[in-house]
């Protein structure tokens, strides 16, 4: 089939997937056509040569587990494991991690914590969690080796912001004891891509935030929320991040781009300021700059506003 037939197939899929799985619709799919959906879905996705049709089949199998996840598809994680586990082709495994994060993203809606879902996310975590940061090891070693292959670290790049958000996918309703007991490896890679600069991936002030600053906001982020949820864990940590912080805002041009960054980093010390750890932005000389050179700059008025 051509390319234009195969978008429509993958996208009359999806919306078929979100709308008719649900077995209170009047129509809805059978469940043996369920099961053997299932059963081949994951491993299509992947061997899907375009980029465009990976994420519509990942929308799909995530709209799938919205009704099926754990109970009637508990192998999903682990064939997602499975397939980037030990593969080396990064279109794989970046398809593996963006259908995950697509599963695991519902946590982000959860108010308050059953222990129905601790359990379910618990043993998404035994499973995923390992994998996950053996890859996190091994992505940061090629982002540090890769600084003058610009299309090396884009796609790097793209693996490691997905491990960022998968993170605060799985820590975001509680911080599970496999996590607390690696805790140290997340925050040290964490606070090293804080460091990083590669002027190959930098754009013109206009263009959208590139994948460094991607990178770096949704690390602010996920330390944000440890900061606020995790405060006793996080102890070893806030003093470095906040002068890894500090010096990022310190370095930070005005650029529309940037943007999101600022925010993210302006909300990270907020919440150092609301902790028993005020005393690191206590100096008045570095509240002088903050006001002066971060917060000022900030909310003034721009051409491109």
């Amino acid at each position: 089939p051509s390319d234009a037939v195969k978008q429509a197939a993958a996208i009359y899929f999806k919306n078929l997937a979100k709308s008719h799985w649900d077995q209170r619709q009047d129509f809805h799919v059978a469940d043996g056509d369920k099961a053997e959906v299932r059963s081949v879905l994951v491993s299509c996705m992947l061997t899907c040569k375009s980029a465009h049709l990976r994420t519509i089949l990942s929308d799909a199998i995530a709209s799938i587990c919205e009704f099926d996840f754990p109970q009637h598809w508990p192998g999903v994680v682990a064939d997602l494991v499975s397939k980037f586990g030990g593969a080396t082709d990064l279109n794989v495994i970046q398809g593996a991690l963006y259908t995950a994060h697509s599963i695991f993203k519902r946590y982000r809606l959860v108010m308050e914590l059953q222990q129905s879902t601790q359990q379910e996310i618990l043993g998404i975590v035994a499973q995923f969690g390992p994998p996950m940061l053996e890859l996190l090891d091994k992505t940061m070693q090629g982002v540090s080796t890769s600084g003058a292959n610009p299309a090396a670290l884009q796609q790097l790049y793209t693996v490691l912001n997905l491990l960022v958000d998968l993170f605060y996918d799985l820590n975001c309703v509680d911080i599970s004891d496999w996590f607390l007991a690696h805790l140290a490896r997340f925050m040290t890679h964490f606070l090293t891509c804080m460091g990083f600069a590669f002027p190959a991936l930098a754009g013109d002030d206009d263009d959208p935030p590139g994948p460094v600053e991607q990178n770096k906001t949704l690390i602010l982020q996920c330390i944000t929320l440890c900061l606020e949820k995790f405060d006793e864990d996080f102890q070893p940590f806030v003093a470095k991040f906040t002068e890894a912080v500090w010096a990022l805002l310190q370095g930070m041009s005005p650029a529309p781009r940037l943007d999101q960054l600022a925010i993210a980093a302006l909300a990270f010390l907020t919440g150092v300021a609301r902790t028993i750890h005020h005393k690191l932005l206590a100096d008045p000389a570095k509240q002088k700059v903050i006001c002066e050179s971060i917060i000022i700059p900030n909310i003034e008025l721009r051409d491109f506003d």
